[in-house]
């Protein structure tokens, strides 16, 4: 049943227009990128791959940064926002009746946001890759001309390339799949998916902004963990300013499993559902 409501949720918000729409965004996003990057010689794929999908600096306030890393959240929460208004809108009528389990219902939408974020930022990894295998050469590590550049330190420790594309990835999977239980609870508490997308996009404007706090407060804002630029890539030693990707990985699975306990209690307490 858990698999056959994932499925039914992943049809329900497929349509051509929207995949159209979302290629079109990976493919423009791209061109900014590569635009911006063209000054910098030696650039490999690997470099382009962390700054164009790293998401913007701690301390940079650039419009057009912010513009790059919110366009694809902000796309991702409409999406979930049509699925999470077509739940709250239909669920009393066909599904609960049919399951007759609320831990089956809240699971399988756990299940369905886990899988829909990831198969997202798949599409836009691939994008981005393909596009950037095409354009640049393959380095076998991250030039230290860039390194220097955008990290503002001489003596790094270069680390392998495939590792750090591995956490950026998922890193940011999980951050997304993160806020997007916090929307789907918002709109539920609500009961108005609009409630919910707006508060995401808030929380994500305001952690971009939070990078400029003094000490770690930006790091208690859930959105900074999925933008990779934020944390200590290069191992740095005495960056406190930086995220470890270690703390990212922690806080963010244990606020995932705290809402999702959350959720249940709440929806099983409250009686939302009916």
């Amino acid at each position: 049943m858990t698999i056959r409501i994932i499925k039914n949720d992943m049809y329900s918000i497929f349509s051509f227009k929207r995949a159209l729409i979302l290629l079109s965004m990976f493919i423009i996003l791209y061109i900014a990128n590569a635009s911006e990057f063209y000054m910098y010689k030696n650039i490999g794929l690997f470099d382009f791959i962390l700054l164009a999908l790293g998401g913007p600096f701690k301390n940079a306030f650039r419009i057009i940064d912010e513009i790059k890393w919110l366009l694809p959240q902000i796309f991702l929460s409409y999406v979930l926002t049509y699925l999470i208004d077509l739940e709250l809108k239909e669920r009393n009528i066909y599904l609960l009746p049919r399951i007759s389990s609320l831990k089956i219902w809240w699971f399988s939408k756990i299940g369905s946001l886990s899988v829909i974020t990831f198969i997202y930022f798949t599409i836009e990894f691939f994008v981005v890759i393909i596009l950037a295998f095409l354009n640049y050469p393959v380095n076998n590590n991250f030039s230290k001309v860039i390194v220097e550049m955008f990290v503002n330190e001489k003596n790094v420790t270069i680390v392998y390339n495939a590792k750090i594309i591995f956490n950026m990835f998922f890193l940011l999977w999980l951050t997304s799949f993160l806020l997007s239980i916090f929307q789907l609870l918002i709109s539920m508490i609500f009961k108005n998916a609009m409630v919910g997308l707006i508060c995401i996009i808030m929380l994500n404007v305001i952690s971009i902004h939070a990078g400029f706090a003094k000490g770690s407060l930006f790091k208690w804002f859930p959105s900074n963990h999925g933008i990779f630029m934020r944390h200590n890539i290069f191992n740095i030693s005495g960056r406190n300013d930086l995220i470890s990707i270690s703390w990212s990985y922690s806080y963010v699975i244990a606020l995932i499993i705290l809402l999702i306990i959350f959720g249940f209690n709440y929806i099983k307490n409250k009686e939302i559902l009916y």
